[in-house]
């Protein structure tokens, strides 16, 4: 529990470095273009899990190999 705690702060420290407010320009742009990307993420993901389902079910294959399909403890249903 420690461990992931202590590297979400470490991690935080230079994003917050970048996001802080009262940067000059073009940096205080930085927070909304990721504001925008993480907006068109989940749009994108909302879309395809619309789209094309099957899609998303196999996205775990993506990162951990075909074989991940068949020992997925929380297939999706």
């Amino acid at each position: 529990m420690v461990t992931p705690v202590i590297g979400a702060a470490i991690l935080a420290l230079p994003i917050w470095g970048d996001l802080r407010p009262g940067q000059p320009s073009p940096l205080n742009t930085l927070p909304w273009l990721t504001i925008g990307l993480i907006a068109v993420g989940i749009i994108y993901a909302l879309v395809l899990g619309a789209v094309r389902p099957q899609a998303l079910e196999r996205a775990p294959a993506l990162l951990e190999g075909e074989d991940s399909l068949a020992t997925d403890p929380l297939p999706i249903t």
